[in-house]
């Protein structure tokens, strides 16, 4: 919802949430969310929650660029416990921006080796991007990926099941 210019990020978990951060990226229009997840085996994971600036005016693209290039760097600082990042990121896997965060960040992309999954569909029509993401580190592996149904907002949410590799 984006009603009154901010962005809204509801954060849902089976597990037990530990704690909680709000991180400015580049604007205060669109924190990001920083979790700890106790998966009830002494393994804590970091998840970050993003709606990442829309990229639509050179400005939106300058801040959106500038919110990937602070969550790279946050991503680097904070390497102890596994990580998923996971949102609205406001850009394809296409990107070179979005290669460069996958790359800088050794972040695996959820959807890989489950089809395509647009998310945003332009003017309610056919046509859709898929820019909603779930990215994730290596101590994790993918399940299923996939999109669910259409229910009142602009995106279609993405449902991923995850697994946690034991040492």
């Amino acid at each position: 919802n984006n009603h009154d210019n901010k962005s809204d990020i509801i954060v849902l978990s089976k597990k037990k949430i530990t704690s909680t951060k709000i991180i400015l990226l580049a604007s205060k229009k669109n924190p990001m969310i920083k979790i700890k997840i106790d998966t009830g085996d002494s393994t804590i994971i970091d998840c970050y929650c993003v709606h990442l600036t829309n990229p639509l005016t050179p400005k939106g693209f300058k801040t959106r660029n500038t919110e990937l290039m602070n969550l790279i760097s946050e991503l680097k600082r904070e390497k102890k416990n596994p990580q998923i990042v996971v949102g609205d990121f406001n850009i394809t896997p296409w990107s070179f921006y979005f290669k460069d965060l996958l790359l800088e960040s050794k972040l695996l992309l959820s959807k890989v080796g489950f089809g395509i999954s647009n998310t945003w569909y332009i003017f309610f029509t056919p046509l859709g991007l898929p820019i909603d993401h779930l990215i994730y580190s290596k101590e994790l592996s993918i399940l299923n990926h996939q999109v669910g149904q259409q229910s009142g907002s602009d995106h279609r949410p993405i449902i991923v099941d995850i697994n946690l590799f034991h040492k």
